[in-house]
Order: C-alpha cells, then sequence, then structure tokens
C-alpha cells in the first residue's frame, strides 16, 4: 500500500525507542500522502529522531523490478 502518515507516526515512534543508526520507511506501493506533506509542504522536520534529533528517516519507493530502491523518490534527497 501506500505509505500513510499512520506508517511514518508509527516508525518515528520504534526510532525514538531504539534510536538506531538509520532509518528507512519503504513501500513498492508509493510515498502516497506523505509525498504532499514532505514535498509541497516542505515538514521534512517530521523525519527528525534521535536523541539530539540530528537523523532523519529516509522515505522511498521500492522498485520490485530492480529490487532496489527509486532514488529519485527519496526523502530527504542525498
Amino acid at each position: 500500500k501506500e505509505l500513510t502518515l499512520k506508517d511514518l507516526g508509527q516508525l518515528w515512534g520504534y526510532t525514538q525507542l531504539i534510536d538506531p543508526v538509520e532509518s528507512f520507511l519503504i513501500s513498492s506501493s508509493g510515498i502516497g500522502a506523505l509525498e504532499k506533506i514532505l514535498k509541497v509542504l516542505k515538514r521534512e522536520d517530521l523525519l527528525l529522531y534521535g536523541r539530539n534529533k540530528k537523523k532523519l528517516i529516509k522515505i522511498a519507493k521500492w522498485e520490485v523490478s530492480k529490487k532496489s530502491i527509486n532514488y529519485d523518490s527519496l526523502i530527504p534527497k542525498i
């Protein structure tokens, strides 16, 4: 399914608890409603996590045929 704010919120909660080195939210169906929130409204602050809020959750679409991330869809851009 396409990603939603609920999916991001759930992952954000987990990242706050365990503080991983990196965190990814990926779907083969696309970014969905998060595209408007992150690209149009520019709310990349919602991706911050960690003790000092210096890490960012990465969001992307998974290309099933290529078996890899679609780097054009990656938020935030590297």
